[in-house]
């Protein structure tokens, strides 16, 4: 009778065991669901926050913008007559604007600064002369000329030239915007992946964007739209903007 009791009380105690596993068990799954609900509610909170934070730059850049074009126009540099880094024919451009911004996201901060750039040295573009048909009898060419007088009839075109956004500017050639632009889209944020062809493809990706910006900055200068020195300092700019946004990402990692 004893040692049917004392069967008795170890299957009793293997069963309380067994019970207890399993409510420990079933309270551990709550738990680690608890955990993830909270992590799921502190990640949609986090993007709400982020999202406010990025429409109310979009509306303060919209401002900037919009203040910027109504009331500044660029710096109206004058040239020298003789002067044959401005006498190249206008050719349209090969990569247009829509084009380049169709690539990436609107980067419009980094645009704005450029374009403010632009205003404040009104660098004349190459083919300003073959635009403006400036009207020589009526200026002193033996000196530098500030007030110029152009023969084109087409007024609006000229005026349009002399404010901001985008390429119809002639007196915005300094620094080159495209090649700009092009330079920081270069930097995308991809995942590291172990996998040796995927890095082989990244890598192969990452030079044929770097030959598709200097590409667009060499039809910049082959479209008479920039001088040599507007597209590299364009693409030194970029490539510093590109530096800064990955070290920053990076110190977020760490």
């Amino acid at each position: 009778m004893k040692s049917q009791s004392w069967i008795k009380d170890l299957a009793f105690a293997v069963d309380i065991t067994t019970h207890m596993n399993d409510l420990n068990l079933e309270l551990q799954g709550k738990d680690k669901l608890i955990t993830q609900l909270s992590d799921h509610i502190k990640c949609s909170i986090s993007k709400i926050k982020l999202w406010k934070f990025q429409l109310l730059h979009i509306i303060l850049v919209l401002c900037i913008a919009l203040t910027i074009k109504l009331t500044i126009k660029p710096y109206a540099r004058g040239f020298f007559c003789d002067d044959q880094s401005l006498k190249y024919p206008y050719k349209p451009s090969s990569i247009k604007y829509s084009l380049l911004l169709s690539c990436g996201a609107l980067i419009n901060i980094f645009l704005l600064c450029y374009n403010l750039l632009k205003l404040y040295t009104g660098r004349l573009r190459p083919n300003f002369v073959s635009v403006c048909s400036p009207d020589y009898t009526k200026m002193n060419c033996s000196e530098y000329v500030q007030n110029i007088v152009c023969l084109n009839s087409d007024i609006d075109n000229i005026n349009s030239s002399r404010f901001l956004f985008f390429d119809k500017n002639f007196r915005v050639s300094f620094p080159s915007g495209h090649m700009a632009s092009a330079s920081y889209y270069l930097y995308r944020r991809i995942p590291q992946n172990q996998n040796y062809f995927i890095r082989a493809l990244i890598m192969v990706v990452q030079f044929l964007l770097f030959l598709g910006a200097v590409c667009v900055g060499i039809s910049r200068v082959n479209d008479n739209k920039h001088h040599p020195s507007d597209v590299l300092a364009g693409f030194l700019l970029g490539v510093f903007g590109a530096y800064f946004t990955v070290l920053n990402s990076i110190l977020c990692l760490d």
